[in-house]
Formats: structure tokens, sequence, C-alpha cells
């Protein structure tokens, strides 16, 4: 009877290891995960998004959107089978973090970390992998990436580089910079071959990125269009968003950093200082890596973790909240650095302990929402707080009691609030942020804001000036919800100070 490699095997118990945790700490998210929020965040935009679909809209061009196709063609498989609901979609996201707990297990086997590597991951593993991340686009691509660093520490360059090309088709970032790298490093190996084995070489490295990256054209286009597909494809729509948002980790991110009166308990209490400690850590490694890059497959998966950490600190981190997208690359690297056997065990076990740190009132806060959100029809039985459920209902009644003869307008930048509530008319647009809405998205929302009698809008004051900035609104709400009667969202006003 043949048996299972050691590495196999290895990869087998990890996987399983990991993966129950993962399940585990979805399950206790989910008052935040099955929130009230889905109404209007980015969560509840993959269902507004499949229903503008089902309508015949076009993505990238009728309405904005800022990620990939990949996601909406996954997503309308999904939703098929499951329901275009917020559970169905909070199984999805479940999926794509077993899948990312996979990659980290396989990453680990292949490297033969040592147990202070495993105790980092294990101790880290709720600050890489995200309990329900913004949007699908975000979790497939975690999924896609988390297991080409797999198929590199392994070995196998040409699959990592198809896997690192189909995370470009889902979210067009981290995909375009680390593709480069592989294929910088396949470049390498074939200049290394003989003269005449050379173009067989680099025909045989380059054909599984090639296949990938032609069929998933061949099916995105053939569901949506070769031009919706060349727009997502490439980063424009994402870069005009952060041009807008003013995004950046010294910019809209600078809050993570420091605070406006943070002290030192601020970085033992949030994820700052593990995030921060973890990346200067990383990128001294990345630096010490280098002497034996090209002729030791552990060095080059620090150094790539690195670098990949690196792209995402200088050009891609958004607001202070955006540091989880690419957490998993981060706390692969810090990992990966326990080849190094002896000293390296200090300073992986010092951020292990302060991932925990991090994670003492994060599970605090978990466990206060458990205590203080349930569920109800009210809120379509999302998990909420008692104002919050109180006032839905009340705004819910005046609806109803009212009896307007059109529709109530719902004036949310993003969300799903349309979907799961009858009492609103049905959604027109996806996002409505400054540089991610197109211009039906504007004028399609300033139309049914024209022809409601009844509106409601969040109480949020980013999602305020956004829509001060499209719909010319007057009245900034005051109260949980904002409600009114009759055309007091009419006439033109400056945009606000942001």
């Amino acid at each position: 009877m043949s048996t299972a490699p050691p590495a196999d095997s290895r990869a087998i118990r990890l996987s399983l290891l990991f993966g129950l945790e993962v399940v585990v700490l979805h399950l206790v998210n989910i008052p935040h995960g099955l929130s009230f929020d889905w109404a209007f965040d980015d969560r509840g935009a993959n269902l507004t998004i499949q229903y503008l679909l089902s309508l015949g809209y076009i993505p990238g061009l009728d309405f904005g959107y800022p990620y990939g196709l990949l996601p909406l063609a996954a997503g309308r498989v999904w939703f098929a089978l499951f329901g275009l609901t917020p559970f169905a979609c909070w199984i999805a996201f479940l999926v794509c973090e077993l899948l990312t707990a996979v990659g980290i297990a396989r990453f680990s086997a292949a490297l033969q970390l040592g147990w202070s590597g495993i105790v980092v991951i294990f101790a880290a593993l709720p600050v890489a992998v995200q309990p329900c991340y913004p949007n699908l686009a975000h979790a497939l691509e975690a999924a896609l990436i988390a297991n080409a660093l797999a198929e590199q520490a392994a070995g196998r360059l040409p699959r990592a580089l198809a896997l690192a090309t189909a995370a470009i088709f889902s979210k067009p970032a981290m995909g375009y910079f680390y593709g480069l790298l592989i294929v910088l490093l396949l470049l390498h190996n074939w200049w290394r071959r003989r003269p005449g084995a050379r173009l067989a070489h680099l025909t045989r490295m380059l054909l599984p990125a090639a296949v990938a990256a032609l069929s998933l054209s061949t099916v995105l286009a053939r569901m949506y269009g070769i031009s919706p597909l060349l727009h997502q494809f490439l980063p424009t729509t994402g870069m005009r968003l952060y041009r807008a948002s003013h995004f950046g980790l010294f910019a809209a991110g600078k809050t993570l950093l420091h605070p406006p009166g943070a002290t030192y308990s601020y970085y033992l209490g949030s994820i700052a200082g593990f995030y921060m400690a973890g990346t200067l850590y990383l990128f001294w490694a990345g630096l010490a890596s280098l002497r034996r890059l090209l002729s030791n497959d552990r060095e080059q998966m620090i150094f790539t973790c690195a670098l990949l950490q690196l792209m995402f600190i200088a050009v891609l981190f958004g607001n202070s909240d955006s540091w989880f997208y690419y957490s998993y690359v981060l706390v692969m690297g810090i990992a990966a650095t326990s080849v190094w056997r002896r000293w390296s065990i200090y300073p992986v076990c010092a951020l292990a302990l302060l991932a925990i740190a991090w994670e003492v009132p994060y599970f605090g806060d978990r466990y206060r929402s458990w205590k203080e959100r349930s569920t109800s029809r009210e809120t379509a039985g999302l998990f909420s707080s008692t104002e919050e459920r109180r006032e839905w209902a009340r705004v819910r009644k005046l609806i109803r009691e009212n009896q307007f003869s059109r529709p109530a307008a719902l004036l949310g930048v993003q969300g799903c609030g349309e979907i799961l509530f009858p009492e609103f008319a049905k959604p027109v647009s996806a996002y409505l942020f400054p540089g991610e809405a197109s211009a039906g998205d504007i004028q399609r929302k300033q139309a049914q804001v024209a022809a409601a009698d009844f509106l409601v809008a969040p109480r949020s004051r980013d999602s305020l000036i956004d829509l001060h900035w499209h719909l010319d609104a007057r009245c900034i709400p005051s109260g949980a919800f904002f409600i009114t009667c009759l055309k007091e969202v009419k006439g033109p006003q400056s945009k606000p100070e942001r």
C-alpha cells in the first residue's frame, strides 16, 4: 500500500487545523458577519450588482464597479444555486476563507516550517484570514494568491503564475506585481538553460498562465462583453477611486499608524502594533534574504512576501481599515522566517504574542456583540442592536401606514437595502462614491429621488458627503435614519468640504 509523501501528509493535517480555526472564527463573528450593515455596506453591494446584471446592465459601463469580472461570474453561479441573500454570500465568504487557509497550510508544509512558524500562523490567523471580507473580490483574490504562494514554495512557478493571473481577473491589483515577480524568476531559470532547450522550456513555463488567461478571458468576454473585460482587467477604475478618496498609508490610512491621542497602549491593544512591527521585521528579513535569493527556495519566499507587502504599503494601501486586504501575505512571510531556526524563534514568537494582544479585545468585542445584537424580521433576519431595530421598524411602519403612491427611495452609497426590504424602489446603482460612480449611476439615482415621496438615508458622514456631491441634497440627516416627506432633497448645493 502506498503512503502519501510527508509534505502532502503535513499539508493535509495543517489544512484541517487552520480550516477548523477559520470555521470557528467565522461562527464567532456571526453578529458582525451577518449584521444589519449589509443594507448599507460593500458586502451588500455583492447582491445589488447581481440584481443589476440580471436586468442587463453592463459592469464598468452602465454602473461603477472597481473589481474584476471573475467574482461576478462566480457569484452568478453561486447565487443561482443558493439564492440572492446575505446568508448565501456569507457562506461564499467562508468557502474562500477555507481555500485561503488551505493555501497557507500548503505553504507551511512546502517550506517545512518549524514549530515557531506554525505557532505564529495559528496565533495570527484571525489577522491573516478575515471573516467576511468587504467584497467577494477580496476573498477570492486572497484564496488565489495564498495558493499561488504555496505553489511557488513547492517550486512550481508555472502554477503560481497561473493563479496570480487568475487573481488579476478577480481584483486588478496585487496579481500584477506578483505575476511580474514570477515572470522575472522564470526568465532567470530560462536563461540558465542550454541555448537549444530555452524556447521549449520557456513555453512550458508560461503555458499554464496563458491557458488560464485565455480561458478566463473567453468565458468572461462571452458573459459580459469584450469592452467590460478590458475595462475591468486594467486597474484604472481603482486608481481613480484612490485619487478621489485620497487613499494611501500616509493619507487616509495614517490613523492606523498614529490616531489622535494614541499612547503606547494603543499599539498593544490594536492591530497597529502587530501590523507595524511585523511589517518592519518582514522588510528586514526580505533584505537579509537577498544574498541567497536565487539559490535558496526558502529565502526566495521570504523575499517574495516582503516585496508584496512593500507593494501594498507603497501603492495599494487604502484607508485605515484596509490593512487586512493582504494581511495573509504578512503572516506567511513572518512564518517563513522561522526556517532560519534558532534566533528567529524570538522575533517570530514575540509577533505571535502581539497578535494575541490584539485578539483579546477583538474577541471581547465579539462576545459583547452576541449579547447586544439579535435578529429580527424587521431587519430581514440580520443582527442589529435594539436601537437600530426600533428605528428601522419605525421607518418601515411609516412607509406602510402612509401608503405613498410611489415607492420610497433609499439613499445609500452602497449596500443591498433596496433588495432586502420591499418598501423601497429597486436599486438603480451599485456605488455612489466619487471616482467610482458612473454617469448612469448618478442620473438613474437622481431620477429615482425625484420620483420618490419618501426618502431614507443612513447616518454616515462620508455617505452623506458623497450623496450631496452626486445628488445635490440639501438636508443632512441628524438621526439614525433620515426621514423626510416630499422634495426636501432638491436644489443646487456646493460640494461639502471633505
